[in-house]
């Protein structure tokens, strides 16, 4: 049995890039326990890491690998060293510390874990008896931390606009000048913190200026440097992929063999325009199908700007609407508004799945009923004033029934102009960033079906999980902010109330 103390540790394995090739142990795609030894773009983010750095990432090339087994081996070997790293979620968070940080440290050698053993280990947490630290959160505000590892940012800017502004404000403030900062993500949508870091450390880039302390060196790796994404196996490669590829090569100055044609061509078969996003071949192609496909990505990037996606309290003196879109074996969206004066103000969103209409109206009097408020009219899809063969009953009798009054049923209305009355209600609407959060990720994702064979998008919207909340707004942009400018005009003809249905 062989002990070492922290200088005959340093004196045997004192070389950290010599540590990193020969000590670690992962478990790899395949689910195999191998040693870890750095790949091409693993060995050059290593080579040129910044005090601040941002990847923008291909999937799959074991970026967020490396900066973990760093992590811990900073800790280990340099006393005193907080280390944290934050996830989109709590699963997500578990996962990283479990696969990244706790299997690579108890497949040590039992030499260096007897060196520096660890006094504190979760499922969150390991503190070492060298005063090191290395914790994983979805958010991190307090102390100070020497090494900050920020995963999927962009993914935390899309879907939880509050803590990545809580990562802005609280988790990087944490971290001094000149110590170590590693964001990374794959893109997800033109706008937020991760899209605006991105732009600015790839202008710099480009310019070939070197960063400074505050500035962040910006790292991409394109699928087409990765050998291993190569399929000898012949794909169909339509007439706008092989332009694709042609336009390509002229762009990165290199030609692509044809097992790196099949591989891509098989990737875009099974992800379609996803691939952009999580394949990229160029970091604006990252980003082009939330510019490109997305139906309200322009006005809600001039919302942000404009401060409209921010705190909206609910306004006692005005009435609250709703705004539908029902399903019965999928999902039910409703959009919570009030209009103050001239301004329009969305103070919730909801969705679900599988519940009946009993759940949905509970959940909005228990959520927004409170004491001096009151609602005002629940605006149902045109889908709502269909009759069952059974009883002959609508959804609005069921609604009506429940005691949701008073009902109008937004009549079926060309989808397309649809739309573009909706991109103009975004302009004069403003949405709370907390209560609307998940209504506005499925705005910003609500976008053209993309048709692989000709390579571009088409004229209809793609129906997914997105659908349903951008449909429910497009209730109020039709049945609501339309009326608003007609009053009267349609409250008894185009927008039959409860009793008038046929």
């Amino acid at each position: 049995m062989i002990d070492l103390d922290r200088g005959a540790m340093l004196a045997t394995f004192g070389n950290q890039r010599w540590r990193l090739d020969n000590l670690y142990w992962i478990i790899d795609k395949q689910g195999r326990r191998i040693k870890f030894r750095m790949n091409w773009a693993q060995r050059e983010l290593f080579e040129q890491l910044h005090c601040n750095n941002l990847i923008l990432k291909v999937r799959q090339l074991g970026l967020s690998t490396l900066v973990n087994l760093l992590q811990l081996d900073t800790a280990l070997f340099v006393p005193n060293t907080a280390c944290g790293v934050i996830a989109h979620n709590d699963d997500s968070a578990k996962e990283l510390f479990a696969r990244n940080v706790k299997f690579p440290y108890e497949n040590l050698p039992a030499a260096v874990r007897r060196a520096v053993p660890a006094v504190t280990d979760s499922i969150h947490r390991y503190r070492f008896a060298n005063g090191s630290s290395i914790r994983v959160a979805t958010s991190l505000r307090s102390g100070t931390i020497h090494f900050l590892h920020i995963s999927e940012f962009g993914k935390i800017c899309a879907q939880f606009p509050p803590r990545a502004k809580e990562v802005v404000t609280g988790s990087l403030e944490t971290v001094a000048p000149g110590n170590l900062v590693v964001i990374e993500s794959t893109a997800e949508g033109n706008e937020g913190y991760f899209y605006d870091y991105t732009q600015r450390a790839k202008a710099l880039a480009e310019a070939k200026k070197t960063p400074g302390v505050a500035d962040y060196r910006f790292f991409f790796f394109p699928w087409w440097k990765e050998p291993t994404y190569s399929l000898a196996d012949p794909q169909p490669i339509n007439d706008a992929l092989r332009r694709y590829f042609t336009q390509l090569e002229a762009e990165i100055g290199r030609p692509l063999g044809e097992p790196q044609r099949n591989w891509y061509a098989a990737k875009r078969e099974k992800l379609q325009e996803d691939c952009f996003r999580e394949y990229p071949s160029t970091p604006d192609e990252a980003f082009k199908v939330a510019t490109e496909g997305a139906y309200y990505s322009a006005q809600l990037a001039q919302a942000r700007k404009d401060g409209r996606i921010c705190a909206v309290p609910p306004d006692p003196r005005a009435p609250i609407n709703t705004f539908w879109d029902i399903g019965i074996d999928d999902f039910t969206a409703i959009w919570v508004h009030q209009q103050v004066g001239t301004a329009h103000h969305f103070i919730g969103y909801h969705e679900g799945s599988g519940e009946p209409l009993q759940h949905y109206w509970n959940l909005l009097k228990e959520r927004h009923l409170k004491p001096g408020f009151a609602f005002g009219t629940h605006y149902l899809p045109h889908d709502a004033a269909k009759r069952d063969p059974k009883d002959g009953k609508t959804y609005a009798d069921e609604a009506e029934k429940l005691g949701m009054r008073p009902i109008r049923v937004v009549p079926a209305t060309d989808l397309l102009k649809g739309i573009q009355a909706t991109r103009d209600g975004i302009a004069i609407s403003r949405f709370d960033e907390v209560a609307c959060a998940e209504g506005i990720k499925r705005l910003s994702k609500y976008r053209r079906a993309w048709n692989e064979r000709l390579g571009c998008f088409q004229s209809h919207p793609l129906h997914d999980d997105n659908s349903h909340g951008a449909d429910a707004f497009r209730q109020w942009a039709q049945g609501f902010a339309r009326q608003d400018e007609r009053r009267g005009a349609r409250d008894s003809a185009d927008i039959p109330t409860a009793a008038g249905w046929t």
